[in-house]
């Protein structure tokens, strides 16, 4: 009778091998104790077995239930939960705030890389412009020299080799001469006198003007 009861309950485990671990000991040996009768004994052992069905139903139940919250609204940090058999045994608000709260932190976790990983990007974008910054300024201050000398001596040689006329009187004798490239320094000291700034300022703002493709 008892092995009749214990293999009852044993298919009954094996069909819902999933929740095992979860099912209910029996006591078939105990509750059969003081009972005098094959009758008592039966219904002893048919009232346990009838128990852990119940008992093992309810526990499944409640699995199913929290399993069926979980995949809609954890399915995509499954990797977040190993420990998933241990923590749906867990009450029901315990399970949903540890599987809420492991979701929660591992979000913000990913925020903070990405943050971090947004400041390094910006910070090297930084470095890049100012170091290209610094090559421009680098050959600005290169062609200053030169430009200031161009600036200081700028004259324009005759057909004769001795006579040496201005700029500006060279610029008038279009009878003369044929007009000429303006030198960088002349250029710079047109800029200079028509804003009315000094020679460097005017430079500075050469050096800046970028040409269209």
């Amino acid at each position: 009778m008892v092995n009749t009861v214990r293999t009852a309950y044993s298919d009954f485990c094996d069909a819902h091998r999933d929740y095992l671990h979860l099912m209910p000991s029996n006591n078939f040996a105990g509750v059969i104790k003081n009972k005098r009768t094959l009758i008592s004994i039966q219904d002893a052992l048919d009232t346990e077995l009838a128990r852990l069905k119940i008992e093992a139903h309810t526990i499944i139940d409640d699995i199913t239930l929290k399993m069926s919250w979980f995949n809609d609204n954890c399915k995509d940090y499954l990797f977040l939960f190993s420990d998933i058999k241990d923590l749906v045994t867990a009450s029901e608000t315990v399970f949903k705030f540890t599987a809420e709260k492991r979701i929660y932190d591992y979000q913000q976790q990913q925020a903070k890389e990405q943050e971090e990983k947004e400041r390094k990007r910006l910070a090297l974008l930084a470095e890049q412009e100012a170091a290209q910054a610094s090559v421009k300024l680098t050959e600005a201050v290169d062609i200053a020299p030169e430009a200031t000398r161009q600036h200081d001596t700028a004259v324009i040689k005759t057909d004769e080799p001795s006579q040496v006329v201005s700029l500006h009187t060279a610029q008038a004798d279009t009878v003369k001469y044929q007009p000429k490239r303006p030198t960088d320094a002349d250029i710079i000291d047109c800029v200079s006198s028509h804003f009315n700034v000094d020679f460097n300022t005017a430079l500075k703002w050469l050096s800046q003007i970028t040409m269209a493709a």
